[in-house]
Formats: C-alpha cells, sequence, structure tokens
C-alpha cells in the first residue's frame, strides 16, 4: 500500500492505470518514483513512507483515468497542503484534490481543482462540488480512499 507523511507541502502525481480493474500497489522504491524537492524515503511509525516538506512524486509507468486509489497519510501538526494529482494529460495538466489538513472539521478540508499549465485555479473551483468537509487525525495513519467515474469523484 502507498504511504505518504506530509509536513508542508506535497505532491503526489499518477498517470492513468490501466483500463482493467486491478489493484496495483506502488511501493516508495526510487525505481518506481520519480522524486523532486525536499523529501525522502523512509520508515516513519512501523512503516516505510515518503516524508515530503515541498516537491513532487511522480509515479512511474502509470496509467489512470477512472477507479480508486487509496493511500495512508500521517500528518503533524504545522500547516500542510498534501495534494494529489491524478489523470495527467502531460506536464501541468491534471487534476488536483487538497487535504488541507489544518482545516479539519472545516467546509474547505478537501478540494478539487483541475491544473492547466501547471496552475490550479483553487479559488475559481470553490463551494459545493469543489469542496468539502473532512476530519484528520494528527500523528497517526490515516487512510485516504479517492474514487474517479467519469466527471464524478469522492474522497473518503
Amino acid at each position: 500500500m502507498r504511504t505518504l507523511r506530509a509536513k508542508l507541502a506535497c505532491v503526489l502525481i499518477f498517470g492513468a492505470l490501466p483500463a482493467l480493474a486491478v489493484e496495483q500497489p506502488i511501493p516508495f522504491d526510487p525505481a518506481r518514483w520519480t522524486l523532486s524537492g525536499d523529501m525522502k524515503i523512509e520508515t516513519y511509525m512501523g512503516r516505510t513512507a515518503l516524508r515530503m516538506r515541498s516537491g513532487e512524486a511522480v509515479a512511474k509507468d502509470v496509467e489512470f483515468l477512472d477507479g480508486t486509489v487509496e493511500f495512508d497519510l500521517a500528518v503533524g501538526t504545522r500547516r500542510n497542503f498534501p495534494m494529489i494529482g491524478l489523470r495527467r494529460q502531460g506536464e501541468g495538466e491534471y487534476e488536483e484534490f487538497y487535504l488541507r489538513t489544518h482545516k479539519s472539521e472545516l467546509p474547505d478540508a478537501v478540494q478539487y481543482v483541475p491544473a492547466y499549465q501547471g496552475v490550479g485555479g483553487w479559488q475559481l473551483y470553490h463551494g459545493p462540488g469543489f469542496t468539502a468537509r473532512a476530519s484528520f487525525a494528527r500523528n497517526e495513519w490515516m487512510p485516504v480512499r479517492i474514487v474517479l467515474s467519469g466527471t464524478k469523484a469522492a474522497v473518503f
């Protein structure tokens, strides 16, 4: 299972999984990811994890259009913006899901934003249909599940 520990800001970007509904765990192994920025693979709370302060981690050789992405997330008490990018069409073209863990229980704790030329218009994609309330634990692993189907997405 993919795991991630975010401290300040992070980006995980997945291309597209094959059309077949096949579970494909992607372990945090440098051979499976392109990493850039302030991050490293380490053991955290008994698991192999990607510790990110800022930067981008892109899964290699993965295609994803519709389906489910699951990973575990652990965050501390500092303000942070873990972001997961999916359905990558090219450099700077993908869909973003922000997890604003410092806004736990607020109506915009989770936000969906399409990115064009590397810019996400979070100010434009705000409110019903784009943001949602979520509760985030601190200093413990919590599961995150993103389900995409056509033009619909859900984050659990």
